[in-house]
């Protein structure tokens, strides 16, 4: 009961710290790296925190009645954690006893959001451990395992999962004969094991996945220097690995002006300073990505596209093609002069970068949408676009014969402005490093 007005500023302030120590409270779950949160009690209060502040940990609530459904996912997550260990070892090959393993978990999942939840996650976690390893490490039995529970995880809804049917394997074919229109269009075919083991072969219009991955770069409309240095703080501030990109770019930039003698010229101000927050900004949620979801990377073809002067520089730097540091000069007169009315000073920033310039390890699409990876190529290219303005339409164009994921990092792409025809897109924004773990 608040009976006075010291009282009620104790409640708003508690209040205020309550909701800092969730932020927290997630934070450190995180790096606990827990398997479940769970909540005694009535009110479930902690579960709506939780989730507030996207903590991606499985959570339920548990007030002291039956406890079926917790203690089967906790029973069913020590058989798949035992299951993945014995694959773990050398020679395991999975067998009748994993298969109605992994049928009992798509039951039990298709019924309980936390069995659901539990199981992605202890999956996800394999999966991430087996991306980087070589293909000849001895696991290719718990590879095997992985690859049926995400093949019938994808094509849940295609099958029978409630009579234990599973996909052994979905494989993406080109259409090669047949009508025209049809031509170069994808399907799906999927080999699919019933409950009694026998096999068969069915086939979905349209692929079961993007073929391609496209990471998409470009300078949000309507913001200015102070605008990209506060967000960049933001994500230095929620974000160790984004403080180390930052950190390590401040220097490199600094060294990189020595180097090519531009200690003379201004290498502060607003513009400046902005353009190295944008440049370490995007690099830093790619490397996110590529720290959190490296099953993403490794299993789909991926390339890299700007759709505007700045865009394109960080791709170049992105993909190995030029060091980041050589890049912030020219998009910081990308910022201060969009329609580049200076051009002798362009064409000097232009002449560093292209004696900088090397092949790129990650292909980077071209203005008219085509992949691009030799120093010759990606130096047209980006006269292509830092003289001419080959990127000043509002659409970009991918020519990647599929179905692609577009992936924007850092700022918002509406799909009307990707233009992939005959082909679809799907496009996903990732603004903040938060949605990094739950997109796409």
């Amino acid at each position: 009961m608040l009976r006075t007005a010291e009282d009620v500023r104790d409640a708003v302030l508690a209040m205020t710290d309550r909701v800092m120590d969730s932020e927290a409270t997630v934070a450190r779950i995180r790096t606990l790296d827990a398997d479940m949160v769970l909540e005694i009690g009535p009110g479930g209060k902690s579960l709506d925190l939780l989730a507030q502040n996207a903590a991606e940990t499985p959570a339920a609530a548990w007030t002291g009645g039956p406890a079926e459904e917790l203690l089967a996912a906790i029973t069913l997550s020590g058989q798949l954690r035992a299951t993945v260990r014995r694959l773990s070892e050398a020679g395991g090959r999975p067998g009748a006893a994993e298969f109605d393993l992994l049928r009992t978990l798509f039951r039990t999942a298709a019924g309980s959001d936390l069995h659901d939840r539990w199981i992605r996650r202890v999956i996800g976690s394999t999966m991430d451990s087996v991306a980087d390893r070589p293909r000849n490490d001895g696991l290719a039995g718990l590879r095997r395992f992985l690859e049926v529970f995400r093949a019938t995880h994808a094509h849940r809804n295609d099958i029978d999962v409630a009579a234990g049917e599973l996909v052994l394997r979905a494989r993406v074919k080109k259409r090669l004969t047949g009508n025209a229109d049809r031509l170069g269009h994808a399907r799906t075919e999927l080999e699919v094991l019933d409950a009694a083991g026998g096999s068969s072969v069915r086939h979905l219009d349209g692929p079961s996945h993007a073929e391609s991955l496209v990471f998409h770069f470009e300078r949000p409309l309507d913001t200015g220097p102070e605008d990209l240095t506060r967000t960049l703080r933001r994500l230095v501030r929620a974000q160790p690995l984004a403080e180390r990109v930052h950190a390590d770019l401040v220097r490199a930039v600094a060294t990189s002006a020595t180097e090519v003698g531009r200690a003379s010229r201004p290498s502060t101000g607003p513009w400046n300073t902005a353009a190295l927050a944008l440049v370490a900004h995007r690099v830093a949620l790619f490397e996110l990505v590529r720290t959190f979801r490296p099953a993403l990377l490794a299993q789909t073809d991926h390339h890299l596209a700007g759709s505007d002067r700045p865009g394109w520089l960080i791709a170049l730097a992105v993909s190995g093609a030029v060091p980041a540091a050589d890049v912030v000069p020219l998009v910081a007169r990308s910022l201060r002069d969009p329609e580049g009315r200076d051009q002798d000073a362009l064409a000097a920033d232009l002449a560093v970068l292209a004696d900088r310039l090397v092949g790129a390890t990650t292909p980077v699409l071209s203005p008219d949408g085509i992949p691009l990876t030799t120093r010759r190529e990606l130096l047209d290219a980006t006269r292509a676009v830092i003289v001419d303005g080959a990127l000043d339409a509002p659409e970009r164009r991918i020519q990647l014969n599929g179905v692609c994921l577009v992936v924007s990092l850092g700022s918002t792409l509406p799909s009307w402005r990707v233009r992939t025809v005959p082909h679809r897109a799907d496009v996903v924004s990732v603004r903040s490093a938060g949605a990094v773990p739950e997109r796409p």
